[in-house]
């Protein structure tokens, strides 16, 4: 009984770490594509004003 509460600890450990983990890396990849979206409208931005310039 004593082995299998150590083990279920253990368990409950590592799956919260990767749920942990997982939501860091979805915290991270949401600021990447927020930051690649600013980019690209910053991009368009600059191409709608050259084209208004010509």
């Amino acid at each position: 009984m004593n082995k299998r509460n150590i083990w279920l600890a253990k368990v409950s450990q590592l799956v919260s770490l990767l749920f942990h983990v997982l939501q860091l890396s979805r915290d991270e990849s949401e600021a990447v594509m927020t930051s690649v979206k600013g980019a690209r409208d910053q991009a368009s931005e600059e191409q709608e004003k050259k084209q208004a310039d010509q």
